[in-house]
């Protein structure tokens, strides 16, 4: 008997929503190198461990943007 667990995979749109971004932005992830996704039939699929380590290695997005400056008048 065998006790690994099964791999959670997630589709394009789920981990969009994980990620709080657009199914876009998850597939150009992908082309960059920067999420990994495995083919499943026609699909492509995404482990759960992966999505997982690209949040925990990617940089804070929630940092205060710089002030604007007026120009022109």
């Amino acid at each position: 008997m065998s006790t690994d667990l099964p791999i959670l995979v997630l589709t394009v749109d789920e981990v969009a929503v994980v990620l709080r971004t657009t199914p876009t932005t998850v597939v150009r992830y992908v082309h960059r190198g920067l999420l990994p996704a495995i083919q499943v039939g026609k699909e492509r699929r995404y482990r759960l461990t992966d999505v997982e380590e690209f949040i925990a290695c990617r940089p804070p997005t929630c940092s205060p943007r710089p002030k604007a400056h007026n120009v022109g008048r």
